[in-house]
């Protein structure tokens, strides 16, 4: 303490110790917030989670304490004591947001309001509310130090042992941490110098897509006109799957070209972790030397939510690249604590930008639920030509489009749906009005590359993340639109949403990763794989959260089988789906299927049943205590 005192003033001694325990204490709450709701944690055991608390406001530590160590060397040098009021901010700051984030979490979680829930002048109200608490903690804690730093011992003895304890205790976590952890697999895989000259690359998705509801694939309704005028120059998948049957795990299969099962991303809030984080499309893309965006669904399939590290540059409208303060959490406790402080300043940040104006605050469940919050739709379409606009490289953009998500649906233009009142959910005539819509945005995208001369140096890649309410056994959009029309036909052998990532790249000419469970759709002798697998959660384990979300309840998914509800298996024109949660079997045959199929290759449903649970198994899903017996019957 001696030592110490040469170099801080008493005063600065009080400052230091407040504003550790203030950010301990912040970290502490936050903490306390994830680990009693669905959240990343909630398969952790209670110790990981306590470590991660530590090793979390560890990281936290450190800016604000530079901070403060920089102004007492500089009050020391100039003998400038306004520096001391100056530092006081720091503390101030935290303690006043830490005092935010606790009054919205509990009026939100007891009443359903909340800063989200606030326009003008209550808007205003909050931060006008904001700035008189920090000054008022700010004459607080400036009595405060002033008291204390006049006293012999200005921290109290058993404050300054259990403080340094709870420092040390810290800091050889963070060694052990930085001398155990796995370094994460960060090569992306394959020789990119071999690459062809990179052109633009547009993934464009939209949600709960059926290809039988879309007339670029037979159905009766012109619900595609544009799609279908434009397909004789496309390569179109007859028969494409999904590979989950929720926005997450489709997302996350997609852009890494893995299973679901492999990834362990089925639905929120599941992330990736380890390697996963690293190895995926964008990622490679961006050592190419492409400027990638995501533009999608905030929480549900937002790449950074999904902790897909290195990829994007820009998410949402937020930076791909880490924050200092996060660079150094991830340095010091690696990728789960940079995760949980990344999470942390989103939720602040996000509150602080919408009272003040800077930016509204978005309710992620009120975007997928409510149709009327849909309106961003023409937002996401104008932000993906901008940047088709102002990037001087060459881009990949990824955009997730709602429409067509339903129950319900937001209808501008109403054509099958005309003179009739959307009286129920998923109501057909104004399902087939919301794909149509989202055509008119295909066409709006390809007149926008043909008059600005782009459209033969872009790849346009059109997909559904899983068919109509959620399902994983119906045919999904698939199609290629390379430049030049080149590989233009129709695919009949099966494929899947893995295969779109080891497509492109098969394309533009770079090896497809090993990691990668998918198969370019552009080899010759192209075979339809024996089985195409798929995950979907246990749906009685989704509620909503206290803070408005659908999530997992993670604390009722127990093993072998978590939150996993059914695994599905796709053999030519016949599906089996193995459901865990109770255990039963269903079968039935793919709708409009178009390639003929040996039926000497089809499995019986015993042998269906043992493809699943080996296919479990292979991931690690123990499958011992599966019963040998269970319910087997045929979809009407």
């Amino acid at each position: 303490m001696k030592n110490i005192r040469l170099i801080f003033s008493p005063a600065w001694l009080v400052l230091l110790f407040i504003t550790c325990l203030v950010v301990y204490l912040y970290g502490f709450s936050e903490w306390l917030f994830f680990v009693t709701k669905p959240s990343f944690m909630s398969g952790m055991t209670f110790w990981s989670q306590f470590k991660l608390f530590l090793l979390s406001a560890f990281g936290l530590c450190v800016f604000p304490v530079f901070g403060i160590c920089v102004l007492a060397l500089l009050d020391r040098i100039l003998r400038q004591s306004i520096l001391v009021v100056v530092g006081i901010v720091l503390p101030t700051v935290i303690i006043s947001s830490l005092l935010l984030i606790l009054v919205d979490n509990f009026t939100y979680t007891v009443v359903r309001f909340g800063i989200v829930s606030t326009e003008r002048f209550l808007r205003a109200l909050y931060g006008l509310s904001f700035i008189g608490l920090n000054v008022f903690v700010w004459h607080k804690l400036k009595s405060y130090v002033q008291v204390r730093s006049k006293k012999k011992h200005p921290i109290k003895k058993f404050q300054s042992l259990f403080f340094t304890t709870l420092l040390v205790f810290s800091l050889a976590l963070s060694l052990h941490e930085n001398l155990t952890m796995r370094v994460p697999a960060f090569s992306s895989g394959g020789d990119v110098s071999r690459a062809k000259n990179l052109p633009n690359i547009i993934l464009l998705g939209s949600d709960g897509l059926d290809a039988t509801h879309l007339s670029a694939y037979g159905y009766e309704r012109d619900t595609t006109p544009y799609i279908e005028s434009l397909s004789a120059d496309a390569l179109v998948a007859g028969n494409a799957f999904p590979n989950s049957g929720t926005t997450a795990g489709s997302v996350a299969s997609i852009l890494s070209g893995k299973l679901p099962l492999e990834t362990r991303v089925i639905y929120p809030p599941d992330i990736l972790r380890g390697k996963d984080s690293y190895q995926h499309l964008p990622g490679v893309l961006k050592r190419l030397g492409y400027y990638t965006v995501d533009l999608s669904v905030p929480y549900y399939g937002d790449a950074l939510t999904l902790n897909m590290l290195d990829g994007f540059d820009v998410a949402n409208q937020r930076s791909g690249s880490e924050s200092p303060v996060t660079k150094i959490s991830r340095a010091l406790g690696g990728g789960d604590s940079a995760y949980f402080v990344d999470a942390m300043l989103q939720r602040i940040s996000v509150r602080l930008m919408h009272i003040f104006f800077i930016k509204p605050m978005i309710n992620p469940f009120e975007i997928v639920i409510e149709p009327t919050e849909r309106g961003d739709e023409q937002n996401r379409f104008d932000e993906l030509i901008s940047t088709l606009e102002e990037s001087n490289s060459p881009v990949f953009v990824h955009v997730h489009m709602l429409g067509t998500h339903g129950p319900r649906f937001e209808i501008h233009q109403p054509v099958f749906s005309a003179g009739q009142a959307q009286e129920r959910d998923w109501m057909i005539d104004y399902y087939d009005d919301s794909i149509l819509e989202f055509d008119h945005y295909v066409g709006e995208l390809f007149e926008y590359l043909h008059k600005s001369g782009q459209l033969q140096n872009t790849l346009v890649v059109l997909y559904s993340d899983h068919g109509r309410q959620w399902t994983i056994h119906e045919r999904v959009p698939l199609i290629f639109w390379f430049p030049g029309g080149e590989h233009a036909g129709v695919l009949h052998t099966s494929s899947q949403n893995i295969d779109i990532s080891p497509t492109i790249l098969d394309y533009l000419n770079v090896p497809v990763p090993e990691w990668m469970d998918g198969q370019s759709l552009l080899q010759e002798n192209l075979e339809s794989p024996n089985y195409i697998f798929s995950a979907s959660v246990e749906s009685s384990l989704i509620e909503i959260s206290k803070d408005g979300i659908w999530s997992v309840q993670m604390e009722r998914a127990s093993p072998p089988f978590y939150q996993v509800g059914y695994v599905g298996l796709i053999v030519c024109d016949h599906w089996y789906e193995l459901y865990l949660q109770p255990p039963r079997f269903v079968f039935g045959e793919v709708d409009e299927y178009t390639a003929t199929c040996d039926l000497d290759m089809l499995p019986t449903n015993e042998q269906a049943i043992q493809i699943l649970l080996a296919h479990l198994s292979q991931y690690g899903f123990d499958v011992s205590s599966f019963p040998d017996s269970i319910p087997i019957r045929q979809a009407q």
